[in-house]
This record gives C-alpha cells, sequence and structure tokens, in this order.
C-alpha cells in the first residue's frame, strides 16, 4: 500500500498535467465532457461524459461507506452495514444537494474549508503518529502475509486501485470554468496542486499510520476499526474524535465537489442539446 503511492502519483500527476492544459484551452463549463468534445468530436464527447457521469454516480455511495466507517468511530451506537451506509449515502447526497443548489460562493467557501481543515488535521496527525511509532520503519519492506497462498500481485493491484480511486477528483475544479476568475491559470494550477497535495499529505499520513499500528495482524483482521483503533491507541479519545470530525468534514466537501461536478458536466452536454 505504502510502495503503490508513488507508483499513482507520477501517474495522476502526468494526468493532473493534461487536464490542466485542457483547462487552460477550453476553460468552459462541462470540464472532461468539453475537452473530450474539442479533442475527438461530440459523439466522443458525449461517451466521455456518460462513462464519467456513471463513475460519480458510483463514488456517492462510496463516500456513505466511508462517512459510515467514520462515524462508527467517533458514536460507537452506529455500526457499520450496507444498511446503515445506504443511509448515510442518501442523506449526504441530499446535503449536498441543497448546497449546491444554493450559490457556487456557497459551495467553495465549504469546499474551501473542508480542503483545509482536512489538510491541516492530516498533517498534525501525521507528526503525533510519528511520535507513537510501533512499528520500525523496515514493516514497509514486508508483506506481513497479506498475499495469504496467491501471488502477492494481487492484492498490490488492490492497493493500487484504491489509491487510484483517492487520488482523483482534482479534475473537477475545470468544470467551474465559467463561473471563476482567472480561469486559464487558476483551474490549471488548482488542479495539480490538488492532485500532488493529496498525494502527499494522505501518504505520509498512511505511513504514520502504519508505524503506529500495535499489532499489523490484527489491524488487517479489524478491516474497516483498524483506523479507528489505531488513532485510539496512539492519541487517546481526544485525537481520534478530533481527527474523525476532520475527516467527516472532507467527506461532507468532497460529496459537495461531486455534486458540484455533475451539474456542471449535466449543464454542459444539455447546452450542447
Amino acid at each position: 500500500f505504502i510502495w503503490a503511492f508513488p507508483i499513482c502519483l507520477i501517474f495522476q500527476t502526468v494526468m493532473a498535467l493534461q487536464w490542466g492544459e485542457l483547462v487552460s484551452q477550453y476553460p468552459i463549463t462541462g470540464g472532461i465532457y468539453q475537452w473530450a468534445k474539442y479533442l475527438g468530436g461530440e459523439w466522443w464527447g458525449w461517451l466521455t461524459a456518460v462513462f464519467y457521469t456513471a463513475c460519480v454516480v458510483i463514488i456517492q455511495p462510496i463516500l456513505g461507506v466511508i462517512v459510515n466507517v467514520v462515524l462508527s468511530g467517533l458514536f460507537p451506537s452506529i455500526a457499520f452495514s450496507t444498511t446503515n451506509s445506504i443511509i448515510i449515502a442518501i442523506i449526504l447526497t441530499l446535503i449536498a444537494g441543497i448546497v449546491i443548489s444554493s450559490s457556487v460562493r456557497l459551495a467553495g467557501l465549504l469546499n474551501g474549508v473542508g480542503v483545509v481543515l482536512e489538510l491541516f488535521v492530516l498533517f498534525a496527525a501525521t507528526i503525533l503518529l510519528l511520535f507513537h511509532t510501533k512499528q520500525p520503519v523496515g514493516v514497509v519492506f514486508h508483506s506481513a502475509g497479506v498475499q495469504g497462498h496467491g501471488s502477492y500481485l494481487v492484492p498490490f493491484i488492490v492497493a493500487l486501485a484504491l489509491e487510484l480511486t483517492l487520488l482523483t477528483g482534482f479534475e473537477s475544479a475545470g468544470f467551474f470554468s465559467e463561473e471563476v476568475r482567472k480561469s486559464r491559470s487558476d483551474g490549471p494550477r488548482a488542479i495539480l496542486f490538488a492532485c500532488i497535495g493529496t498525494a502527499v499529505f494522505t501518504g505520509l499520513f498512511a505511513f504514520a499510520m502504519l508505524l503506529a499500528t500495535p499489532n499489523i495482524h490484527a489491524g488487517m483482521e479489524s478491516e474497516a476499526g483498524w483506523v479507528p483503533q489505531t488513532l485510539h491507541a496512539a492519541l487517546g479519545t481526544a485525537g481520534e474524535d478530533t481527527i474523525l470530525a476532520a475527516a467527516l468534514v472532507a467527506l461532507v466537501s468532497t460529496a459537495i465537489a461531486n455534486m458540484g461536478a455533475m451539474t456542471r458536466l449535466s449543464f454542459g452536454m444539455s447546452r450542447d442539446g
């Protein structure tokens, strides 16, 4: 999982540079739909938009699952289950819809607060976790038996897929081009900073979490409970709750950004008939 981070960062940075160039050339509402349309024609733009919309639709309930993990850590009475994840995903989508339908300024403000809070808490938590290490740095050179009786390639691909999912969404900054001042310069800058910043902060946090895990095998067996348990063991109840609360704010802002990107994509397509 740790070694997959630099691999993902390299490939996603190449993507971010491409998206940034496209935003500077075509600062039009609709983002990836517009870019594909101007590069490959209307049919290709439409097909790209359909697939992108499907991806955003899938991401929304995934956020519900992650929020369920966070809430179960904050409030033990909220169990981590499929039913609760579905309910949370619906509530999260409704909140995002209400915010997006209000004003661009409010959505931008909430997203800005969410991002700043997330980065600050991630950085602070990383520093604190590094003072509570339970594993040697050499743990990153051991598989801990995660491959079972099969190939190590399978869990590596799973980790790669998880991190690629984590390091996406930076292109959504280009979806709001017509509503942003200096979109030809600020759009590309936002895309690049979002990609690299997310990778650096989350990568360091994951590394610190691994070193602070009291028992690697027990952490693997606890599945969704690994993060809250490790935070609690290292930072206590107050530290764990603070980090989880910040993560909750960040996830809500992510849901708002997803909803915003989807509405701008739909608008861009409908405007072209």
